[in-house]
């Protein structure tokens, strides 16, 4: 017997089709969860650096990784135009 035959297989591509709509409300909000999780790590990471020890410095490399890794997010996660990705890039800045 094929694979393509079996009854949970056949039932698993009738009901996939109804999943896609689903699966990007889920991919956008993974992305939007994962963009105010490195913000928060941010403004952690300033109050934390500057505020209590005193070290400008290491906050502000902590913010451009971070910024870094939410536009890499972006790109990666989200299709959007060169024009659009520049505009996402400058806002996180």
């Amino acid at each position: 017997m094929m694979v393509v035959d079996l009854p949970h297989i056949r039932h698993f591509r009738r009901i996939q089709a109804h999943w896609q709509a689903y699966d990007a409300y889920a991919r956008v909000c993974m992305a939007m969860g994962t963009n105010q999780l490195l913000h928060t790590l941010s403004y952690m990471m300033l109050g934390t650096l500057v505020a209590e020890n005193d070290v400008p410095f290491p906050a502000f490399s902590c913010v451009v990784i971070f910024t870094a890794c939410a536009w890499v997010l972006a790109r990666l996660d989200l299709y959007l135009s060169r024009r659009i990705l520049a505009v996402a890039g400058f806002l996180l800045v």
